[in-house]
């Protein structure tokens, strides 16, 4: 499969990689529509980490605003089909304490795909700037067919946005004060 490379400060290849292989638990998805993200553009204006988890030490494949189509289903993934359409949020861990009260946008242990953490695990699955991706079924979000491919790429970012302001429970017309806001705020 195509994959572009960040290999550098502003350097990027477009390189032949293998298609990841399935695994129980996990859907191989073919990326229809990838976003990017303000976060992408800071790792390639800055690519500050020393990982292994890219094509070499140092390298990333970026990409976490996308849509895929099912291409297979992995042993014990139940409510996926192949054709079904799906989107990428944060992978939580589901076993720390956040994941077990249902918060799991405060987890540690996941991560958002396409972001050079170190980590085992999921952790080492490239972002979506590639033709295939392999995500873990568990935390993946069916696309209606009433969305298109590029309005479920913005997904992510929506929920970015959204999600804070649904849990605080505010209301129009209140007050609020946002600090720290980075790109989506």
């Amino acid at each position: 499969m195509k994959a572009a490379v960040v290999t550098g400060r502003r350097r990027f290849e477009i390189r032949e990689l293998p298609i990841p292989k399935l695994q129980p638990g996990t859907l191989l998805l073919k990326v229809k529509r990838c976003a990017i993200c303000g976060t992408d553009l800071e790792y390639v204006d800055n690519p500050r980490w020393d990982v292994s988890e890219g094509p070499k030490p140092g390298e990333s494949v970026l990409g976490h605003e996308w849509v895929g189509e099912v291409v297979e289903v992995g042993e014990g993934v139940k409510g996926w089909s192949v054709g079904d359409r799906a989107v990428d949020m944060r992978t939580s861990c589901g076993q720390c304490y956040w994941c077990q009260r249902g918060l799991h946008h405060l987890c540690m242990g996941g991560r958002v795909r396409g972001t050079p953490f170190e980590g085992g695990g999921w952790a080492s699955m490239f972002g979506a700037m590639a033709e295939y991706v392999l995500r873990p079924a568990r935390g993946r979000m069916k696309v209606s067919d009433n969305v298109t491919d590029e309005e479920a790429a913005l997904t992510e970012p929506l929920n970015v946005g959204l999600s804070p302001v649904y849990e605080s429970g505010i209301k129009a017309g209140d007050s609020v004060a946002i600090l720290g806001a980075g790109h989506i705020g």
